[in-house]
């Protein structure tokens, strides 16, 4: 394919904003975020509205971007991945312009040539209670390949939650996350101090600001 069909390719797009980041290893930088619309999974706490989005090549992205004073982008959705046909040309492009790219994704996909050009990998492992399930092969064989620059993530709702998470504590960089949406149960957080004392425990700064 060449580049000019590729320029044009329109992706589903929900929406572009400025905010800080509010998760992992970027949190509290000012990042743009692009959120693609669409997914392949239907957790309970996924705030996308997939229904509402703009088709927009690539170059209409980077007129968007060009408004904030930001070299820092999180790709992010729904899931980023379904639209893989046309999400390496985008961060290719973001790249030879300048920007650090993070990539959101839900451990269920395995892109390559995605994960190998983006700065940071952002894997969400799916708990029980999002009533959706990752990828075992995925979240390994990413661990494997790309350790290095990649975070996991799990939110944490319940004790089932916790003990599902168990099988996971070794990964590096792992990120264990109360979910704001139970008020932060007290019970839940002295369970996960005591059974991963060594694990790294997050918030959500933007949910914590009030913030987009």
């Amino acid at each position: 394919m060449g580049n000019s069909r590729l320029w044009g390719n329109d992706m589903k797009i929900n929406e572009i904003f400025y905010s800080l980041e509010g998760e992992g290893a970027w949190q509290g930088y000012p990042t743009i975020f692009i959120r693609f619309a669409g997914c392949n999974l239907n957790c309970d706490w996924c705030d996308t509205d997939h229904t509402c989005h703009e088709k927009m090549d690539i170059q209409k992205v980077l007129m968007e971007l060009e408004k904030y004073p930001c070299r820092r982008i999180k790709i992010t959705g729904g899931e980023p991945l379904v639209q893989n046909v046309k999400l390496p040309f985008l961060i290719k492009v973001l790249k030879d312009n300048g920007y650090l790219v993070a990539l959101e994704t839900n451990g269920t996909l395995f892109e390559w040539i995605c994960f190998s050009r983006v700065d940071l990998i952002c894997m969400d492992i799916k708990p029980p209670s999002s009533k959706e399930e990752s990828v075992f092969n995925v979240i390994t064989r990413t661990y494997k390949e790309f350790r290095d620059k990649t975070e996991f993530k799990i939110v944490i709702s319940d004790l089932k939650d916790l003990l599902f998470a168990e099988s996971y504590a070794l990964l590096s960089d792992i990120i264990l996350m109360p979910n704001s949406r139970n008020g932060f149960d007290k019970r839940i957080i002295e369970e996960m101090k005591t059974r991963f004392p060594e694990s790294r425990f997050g918030l959500r700064l933007h949910e914590v600001l009030d913030i987009k």
